[in-house]
């Protein structure tokens, strides 16, 4: 990377980096704040893994960083992690740091489609919400950027060793990240599961020799969400809502697995902003 892309990378996310931290300072604390802050004061670090929720998000907030919710430090923390998770998204969707005025945009479109599936407050600046989603999904992010540079370099044929994307990187240490990050997201981690195995289905198709770091990494992820799924608190938490198990949407038929899915995107959108988002594509095409 020559210095005009490392200066131009450092300008746009430090001030990513300021305006979420300007907005982390000035948005509150809110509702599950008040109380996951007396839990980390006064309560057992797992106990949300037993009572309420498994992700380990929650686990790391309730647990501890919950003490600082009402601080600055909380904010600087949260900001920080926040401009990791658009540069690391970017870094997955594209595979490349941003080079010029072009990759500016595409960030602008990553940014507006995160908007279209998301509530800006509820993943960059809510305490409780921040770490639910925001810190457990870059934490998966974190997880899938040595898989994609791998591939990246099988695919333009610039692999020099097994081990090229994974210097100095120790494996133990990946094994323990990925049972993090499998712990993140239960639906996420069903599309990391499927995505990964099919890649392994295609390396043997195509007699692509996978590093151990790969399979060792699958499996620690595999392992974290069953921890997950299989938690005391989300089955509890499950139970209250009343949410749709994964053995009763296979049962669906595929009609009513369509209107099960839509329905669980259709609220998280407008009409307005489809419209804006489609017109900002037409305008990146042209």
């Amino acid at each position: 990377m020559n210095l005009k892309i490392k200066y131009l990378n450092l300008s746009i996310f430090g001030v990513l980096f300021a305006i979420l931290l300007f907005l982390n300072l000035l948005y509150p604390a809110q509702a599950d704040d008040y109380t996951l802050y007396q839990s980390a004061l006064n309560g057992n670090f797992l106990s949300t893994y037993f009572e309420w929720n498994g992700r380990i998000g929650e686990i790391l907030f309730s647990g501890y960083f919950a003490k600082f919710a009402f601080s600055p430090i909380f904010d600087i923390i949260n900001a920080i992690i926040g401009t990791a998770f658009l540069f690391l998204g970017f870094l997955l969707c594209f595979g490349r740091v941003i080079r010029d005025k072009a990759d500016i945009v595409l960030l602008a479109l990553w940014f507006a489609i995160l908007g279209l599936f998301g509530y800006f407050g509820s993943i960059f600046l809510w305490g409780a919400g921040s770490a639910n989603y925001l810190w457990g999904v870059t934490l998966i992010f974190i997880f899938c950027l040595p898989y994609r540079l791998f591939w990246d370099q099988i695919y333009n044929h610039t692999q020099k060793s097994s081990h090229s994307v994974f210097v100095n990187f120790i494996w133990l240490g990946f094994g323990f990240l990925a049972f993090l990050a499998g712990m993140a997201s239960e639906f996420i981690g069903v599309m990391i599961i499927f995505a990964t195995t099919i890649s392994f289905i295609y390396a043997k198709y195509h007699k692509t020799s996978l590093p151990f770091w790969q399979i060792w990494g699958f499996f620690g992820f595999v392992v974290g969400w069953i921890t997950l799924f299989l938690s005391p608190g989300s089955n509890k938490r499950a139970e209250i809502a009343n949410f749709m198990s994964l053995g009763e949407f296979f049962d669906l038929s595929f009609l009513d697995k369509i209107i099960t899915i839509n329905q669980a995107l259709d609220h998280n959108y407008s009409d307005i902003f489809v419209i804006f988002l489609i017109s900002f594509s037409i305008i990146l095409y042209i």
